[in-house]
């Protein structure tokens, strides 16, 4: 792999935000399926899955506007480093619960909940803290080298995770979750500050919450992106937390190692999709929703697989694609917002792209309930298609204004 594709690494505070990430992230992600594991065993509810999702990713969809403020207001590093914190006592927390045996289904929300409420500040703060680790012409393979750890710590955490839960139990996915902060938390706060591109803190003032709006809504292109991440957050997204495992569980006969088998193979495809992220240096907007077409065509194909093979085959290039589209725009957000709204605007790329989940779990759950997961993973791919399709259009409308209005200008 070329040099280019690794550059932010020349940076030694990207380094330790990067390894850090990837140990802590390994645990979450364990975690993460493990919980749908264990709601599932308690209820056998599609429907219960998809209210999970909802205490995972209802705390972002609340509060992201207030917390992108924060971001822009606060010290980013100080944040970070405080929220993880949380995070490693609430890990701790469900661990003893789950060990204890019999967890309540109500524990189990509520310990996921509060695990939401750490991630509804820590993603935000992740995204734009990656601008003040390295320069301004490296922030787009900076963020998408953070793509890289997040889904590569993905396949590695879902693949122990698979083994764990078929050998010793779920109980010490949750201990190995809590561990994993450590060394994170540590990472972080060894940074150099000193090497830090401080931003220049936003006073206090009326209104600051929706500025970050108002600026993506009044920009087409950002505009268009945003409207993609919502429907490849709440339809594809939520398709693949809720969906995937009744799909491997019912329609496939498959149990917990299928599940995970189609997770780790969406991750590698994902992972491909980051690294070739990284080597490019700009990120049309076009090419951002051709990538989301092709992700609900092959997303609708591996819904409709008879088998898992061939599922987790398919899922190589939904991976790919999916984190060609998310990736990309993530990266085209960044160096379109101004450094003073970078926060708000990058909690709204986590509201849409992450917090949109709260609304199309319960709607993927009741579907598979009622029509089966291969329809409602076929449904998140039409609305992915619906969605990139409607964005050409939009982009070919506004760059036809934008030569009429150069035409008469002239």
């Amino acid at each position: 792999m070329s040099a280019r594709t690794f550059r932010a690494f020349q940076y030694p505070n990207y380094r330790r935000f990067f390894f850090g990430q990837a140990i802590s992230q390994c645990g979450t992600w364990m975690q993460s399926v493990t919980v749908g594991i264990v709601v599932l065993h308690l209820t056998n509810s599609g429907v219960a899955l998809g209210l999970t999702t909802l205490a995972q990713f209802g705390p972002l969809l609340v509060l992201g506007s207030w917390i992108g403020l924060l971001c822009d207001r606060l010290d980013q590093h100080k944040l970070l480093v405080a929220v993880n914190g949380a995070g490693a006592v609430v890990a701790a927390v469900f661990a003893v619960v789950v060990l204890a045996g019999d967890p309540p289904l109500w524990a189990i929300f509520a310990l996921t909940t509060a695990s939401g409420i750490v991630l509804a500040v820590e993603n935000p703060v992740r995204r734009v803290f990656v601008a003040e680790l390295v320069d301004e012409d490296v922030i787009a393979n900076a963020t998408a080298l953070n793509s890289t750890v997040m889904i590569t710590a993905e396949a590695v955490g879902l693949a122990v995770a698979g083994l764990l839960i078929g050998g010793p139990g779920v109980g010490i996915v949750f201990v190995i979750n809590a561990v994993s902060f450590v060394p994170q938390v540590a990472l972080f706060a060894r940074m150099d500050r000193r090497q830090l591109r401080r931003q220049a803190r936003v006073a206090r003032g009326k209104g600051q919450s929706w500025e970050g709006a108002a600026f993506a809504w009044r920009t087409p292109e950002l505009r268009v992106q945003l409207v993609l991440m919502a429907a490849i957050g709440m339809f594809g997204f939520s398709a693949h937390t809720v969906a995937l495992p009744l799909l491997a569980t019912r329609d496939l006969h498959g149990d917990a190692r299928t599940y995970t088998w189609l997770l780790t193979a969406l991750s590698v495809g994902s992972l491909a999709g980051a690294l070739a992220s990284a080597r490019r240096t700009s990120v049309p907007t076009r090419s951002l929703a051709k990538a989301a077409i092709a992700f609900g065509v092959c997303n609708g194909v591996m819904g409709l697989s008879p088998t898992a093979l061939i599922a987790g085959l398919v899922a190589l290039p939904v991976g790919f694609t999916v984190m060609i589209s998310v990736a990309g725009m993530n990266a085209s957000v960044q160096l379109s917002t101004p450094p003073q709204l970078r926060g708000r605007v990058m909690a709204l790329v986590s509201i849409v792209l992450v917090g949109s989940g709260p609304i199309g779990g319960p709607i993927v759950g009741w579907v598979s309930e009622q029509f089966g997961a291969p329809a409602a993973l076929v449904i998140g791919g039409v609305v992915a298609v619906a969605a990139g399709a409607a964005s050409l259009v939009a982009l070919r409308a506004h760059a036809v204004e934008e030569v009429a209005a150069g035409a008469l200008a002239a």
